[in-house]
């Protein structure tokens, strides 16, 4: 699975970043990558991969941002969450 957003900081003098948490298979997980938005006033594209993703609405959410150091720096425009294909078995 993929999961893309699109976003900005507030004011490029701020600090603005965050992970991602996902339900996995095993629970809440995070992604490997903590995100800096660019110090501009551009909007920015960040994706993050995963390959244990679980949304089977047992614990509660599905996803979320987490941007405990910079809560409110940063403005969402998009997000997008893509299934990627599985790769079919080798067959000897």
């Amino acid at each position: 699975m993929q999961f893309t957003i699109l976003a900005k900081r507030v004011a490029a003098t701020q600090t603005a970043g965050m992970s991602l948490c996902y339900e996995s298979t095993k629970g809440y997980t995070g992604a490997q990558g903590y995100w800096t938005i660019p110090e501009d006033d551009q909007w920015h594209e960040y994706t993050w991969k995963v390959n244990d993703a679980n949304f089977a609405n047992e614990w509660g959410w599905n996803f979320r941002f987490d941007a405990i150091g910079s809560p409110d720096e940063f403005l969402v425009k998009k997000v997008r969450v893509t299934n990627l294909p599985t790769q079919a078995p080798d067959l000897l």
